[in-house]
């Protein structure tokens, strides 16, 4: 058995020229973090495509499965 919760991606920056996404989780499942799972994009990806990205993501990807008995720490 599995547990799924809705999911957003939104833009973030850990360096001022170096955007990322970010993966919030929109539901409360046991076993996930409290902040969001972080993807890395290459090297000069602008804020422009990230945010292309981010809005690919969000439409096509509707939620993130944890299997029962798992936590996001585990899979680690």
């Amino acid at each position: 058995m599995s547990q799924k919760t809705r999911i957003k991606f939104t833009i973030g920056e850990l360096d001022p020229v170096q955007p990322n996404l970010q993966m919030w989780f929109q539901d409360s499942v046991d076993g996930l973090p409290d902040n969001p799972p972080v993807f890395e994009l290459p090297p000069g990806t602008s804020m422009e495509q990230a945010e292309e990205i981010a809005k690919f993501l969000n439409k096509t990807l509707i939620s993130f499965r944890l299997f029962s008995g798992e936590s996001f720490a585990q899979s680690r």
